[in-house]
């Protein structure tokens, strides 16, 4: 039946027909046989004969998935998109290639194009925001990394998450973007939100550090006296932690020069 049917799709005149013997060729091979490759065979030239036609993409888009062709499945999802202009579809497209690009196909380039087109759909998508953020923090770029964490902050509600953003800020703007205040103003705010005495304890130490290269001795004295109640492993950690980020700092600073 699976030939019949691909044959007669392939010979046939009628548009129509070709369609649905096309279509009847391809739910044969993969549901009866497991024939993933001759549904392939079938659904490709069916996409061509009717691009929008939506069975033979979900089906074609399940098979690269399962089969792990990323860069088929790309390439059928650029097609998709490209002519889809329902908001919520053109949505998960993008979703879907931003994943496909940062994750197996490894493209930041176009990675960074697709969550740039999720975020001109939804402004305040967390997710965006916050891949977007990292692909500019691996990058190198601090101003662009900085603009999309403050974006998630002013936007998330998790504690957790909202604490990790500040902390970040505050590394930032302490190492790669050098501005003291910011620096101590984000991680104060970490500090605002309750977390686990390892990371409050780097996040003192850290802003020790920065208020005495500020000459600052009375905040650094605050935030030492804030340490030292915290138990001696965390505290422990949290030196060498900072040590370990300031040498590196230092050594990039050593570099540039």
């Amino acid at each position: 039946m699976v030939f019949a049917s691909e044959r007669l799709g392939h010979l046939e005149l009628d548009p129509e027909v070709r369609v649905r013997s096309l279509l009847t060729a391809a739910a044969c091979a993969e549901d009866r046989l497991g024939d993933d490759e001759g549904a392939v065979r079938v659904l490709s030239p069916l996409l061509t004969l009717d691009p929008g036609h939506t069975e033979a993409f979900v089906r074609l888009r399940g098979i690269y998935s399962r089969t792990e062709r990323w860069g088929e499945l790309a390439q059928l999802l650029e097609v998709r998109v490209a002519r889809e202009t329902e908001p919520a579809h053109q949505l998960d497209l993008h979703q879907s290639l931003a994943a496909l690009y940062q994750g197996p196909l490894k493209d930041p380039g176009r990675a960074r194009a697709e969550l740039g087109r999720i975020l001109a759909l939804t402004p305040s998508d967390p997710g965006a925001l916050s891949a977007l953020a990292e692909l500019a923090w691996s990058a190198g770029s601090w101003g662009e990394a900085a603009d999309l964490l403050i974006r998630r902050a002013r936007q998330e509600r998790d504690p957790a998450a909202l604490k990790e953003i500040f902390q970040r800020l505050g590394v930032l703007y302490d190492e790669h973007l050098p501005d003291p205040a910011r620096a101590s103003q984000a991680l104060l705010r970490a500090l605002q939100i309750p977390g686990d005495d390892a990371s409050d304890a780097a996040l003192l130490e850290r802003l020790s550090q920065l208020s005495l290269r500020q000459g600052d001795w009375q905040s650094a004295l605050h935030a030492t006296d804030r340490l030292l109640r915290y138990p001696a492993d965390a505290a422990r950690a949290a030196a060498s932690s900072c040590t370990s980020a300031g040498s590196a700092s230092g050594a990039r600073r050593r570099t540039a020069r």
